[in-house]
């Protein structure tokens, strides 16, 4: 079942609605082309949080930095 990202959420509810993230940094899940950028392409998404809440998040492909969508 796929849920909607909200920031404010904690890291346990990111997990619920996105699955476990493939890279936990610590304060940021990378998700492999999970997200659009500004073009509608696929990109990656990149959630950040701070103090264990979702803070935002930013879809970007890589080398694309200019469609880059803020969250």
């Amino acid at each position: 079942m796929f849920h909607y990202l909200v920031k404010g959420m904690s890291k346990q509810q990111a997990i619920q609605a996105f699955g476990k993230p493939p890279d936990d940094t610590g304060d940021s899940f990378f998700y492999i082309l999970r997200g659009h950028d500004k073009y509608g392409n696929a990109a990656d998404r990149t959630l950040n949080f701070k103090d264990g809440v979702l803070a935002g998040w930013r879809d970007m492909r890589d080398g694309e930095p200019a469609g880059a969508v803020d969250h």
